[in-house]
C-alpha cells in the first residue's frame, strides 16, 4: 500500500465504510450530478495506488460535511477528499476554479517571502493598532471587491464593520499590512505546499506583533486559523466575530439597538459543521432583530453551493437558488457569516440561473455589517 493511500484511507477511517449509502443520500452534489461519496470511498479501497485521483469527480465535493452527520461508521470523508486532492495536485492535476482561478493565483503570489503587502488602505477613520494581543485577521476581503466588481459585494464593508464593532467596545485591534491570505482555498484544492508557506508567514507575523487572540469575520479563515494552523504550531486563541461580540454584549461593553427587522441566518459550513459554532451568531442576532429559522438550519443547513471556489456549475446554482427561496420564505433579510457565502448568493440572485425559479426580493448582508448598523447611537 502506498503512503498516500495509507493516509487517505486509514487516517480517515475509510476502511469502516459499510456502504449504506447514507452519505450519498444526503450529499447535495449527488442530487445534480452522478456523484457518490460511497462509491468514491469504495474505489479508493479497491485501488492499490490510489490512481483514481485522476478522476475529475474528486473536485465535485463541496466539503460541506453533511455526510459526516449521517455516517454510522465515522468516516471523515471531507478529509479523505482533501488528502486525495493533495495527491492529485502533486501529479499536476487541479479542479476548474471559478473566476479563472484569480484568487488562487493571488494566494500563491502572497506565499512568496519577497512580496511586500500593503493592505491597510481601508482602515482610515478607524482605530487600529500596530502591535498588541488582539488581532483582526482580515483575510481576502481587500481583494473580493475587485475580483467580483460586477456583483458590487462591498466586502470591505465587512472589514470596516468588524473594526467599528470592536471600536465601539473600546478595542483597538491590530490590523497588519503584512497579513497574507490564510490559505484555505489552496489547502482544500490540494496545494498544500503553498498553503503551508502562507501559514508560516502569517504565524511569524502574529508572533512578531505579540498577538495572542485572533478575531475573524470569515468562517473559512476561522476554520483555517483555529484548526489547521494549530497543526503548523500556532499557539493562538481564535474567535469568530460573533463569539467575541456575544461576549462583549453579555459584559455590557457593547451596546446595540433593535433594528425592528425580521431576519434569517445561513449557517456557513466552515463555522457550523466544521467547527461547531452555531449559537453565538444566533444570540447576537436576537439582540438586534427577530430571528426566524429556515427549515434547514444548524447542523442540517444547506451549503451555499461552492467550496474553495471550485464546483461552481449548474448543480451549484441549483443549490443556491433552493437556499435563496428557503430564506425568502422565512424573512426578507438573509444574514451570512462568511463573505464567500454572500458572494455566491448575490451572484445567484442577480443571474437567476435556474429557469422558472421564482427568486424572492431579499436583502443579503453579513453579520458584522448588520451588527455595525445597529450599534447604539453615539457609538462609532
Amino acid at each position: 500500500m502506498s503512503a498516500e493511500k495509507e493516509a487517505a484511507v486509514k487516517s480517515t477511517k475509510a476502511y469502516y465504510c459499510v456502504e449504506c449509502g447514507k452519505c450519498t443520500g444526503i450529499c447535495p452534489v449527488s442530487r445534480g450530478l452522478e456523484y457518490s461519496p460511497r462509491r468514491m470511498v469504495k474505489r479508493a479501497l479497491e485501488d492499490p495506488e490510489l490512481e483514481f485521483v485522476r478522476d475529475s469527480q474528486i473536485w465535485n465535493c463541496l466539503t460541506c460535511k453533511l455526510c459526516s452527520g449521517v455516517c454510522p461508521s465515522g468516516v471523515d470523508y471531507i478529509d479523505f477528499i482533501r488528502i486525495v486532492r493533495s495527491r492529485a495536485h502533486a501529479q499536476g492535476l487541479s479542479g476548474s476554479c471559478s473566476q479563472g482561478g484569480q484568487l488562487s493565483t493571488m494566494a500563491r503570489m502572497m506565499a512568496s517571502d519577497r512580496l511586500a503587502q500593503g493592505r491597510n488602505f481601508w482602515t482610515e477613520g478607524l482605530e487600529v493598532a500596530e502591535k498588541g494581543e488582539l488581532m483582526y485577521f482580515v483575510g481576502c476581503l481587500p481583494y473580493f471587491d475587485t475580483v467580483f466588481e460586477d456583483l458590487r459585494p462591498d466586502t470591505l464593508d465587512i472589514a470596516r464593520s468588524t473594526v467599528k464593532v470592536l471600536n465601539a467596545a473600546g478595542i483597538r485591534p491590530v490590523v497588519s499590512p503584512a497579513e497574507r491570505c490564510c490559505g484555505h482555498d489552496l489547502l482544500w484544492s490540494g496545494d498544500v505546499e503553498s498553503y503551508r508557506a502562507l501559514a508560516r508567514q502569517n504565524i511569524r507575523e502574529m508572533k512578531r506583533l505579540g498577538v495572542k487572540t485572533v478575531v475573524t469575520s470569515c468562517a473559512e479563515c476561522y476554520r483555517t486559523l483555529s484548526r489547521d494552523y494549530k497543526e503548523m504550531g500556532a499557539d493562538l486563541e481564535v474567535k469568530h466575530i460573533s463569539q467575541l461580540a456575544g461576549e462583549l454584549l453579555d459584559q455590557g461593553k457593547l451596546k446595540v439597538k433593535s433594528s425592528g427587522k425580521k431576519v434569517t441566518l445561513h449557517d456557513a459550513c466552515r463555522l457550523g459543521r466544521h467547527t461547531g459554532v452555531y449559537d453565538p451568531p444566533r444570540e447576537v442576532l436576537r439582540k438586534v432583530a427577530e430571528l426566524v429559522e429556515m427549515p434547514r438550519s444548524g447542523p442540517a443547513a444547506s451549503c451555499c453551493g461552492v467550496g474553495a471556489f471550485l464546483t461552481c456549475g449548474a448543480h451549484s446554482k441549483r443549490i443556491q437558488v433552493e437556499r435563496l427561496i428557503e430564506a425568502g420564505a422565512a424573512a426578507p433579510v438573509l444574514v451570512t457569516e462568511c463573505p464567500k457565502c454572500q458572494i455566491h448568493f448575490k451572484c445567484a440572485l442577480r443571474d437567476k440561473p435556474v429557469p422558472g425559479a421564482k427568486l424572492p426580493e431579499l436583502e443579503i448582508i453579513d453579520l458584522s455589517s448588520f451588527l455595525a448598523r445597529n450599534l447604539e447611537a453615539g457609538k462609532p
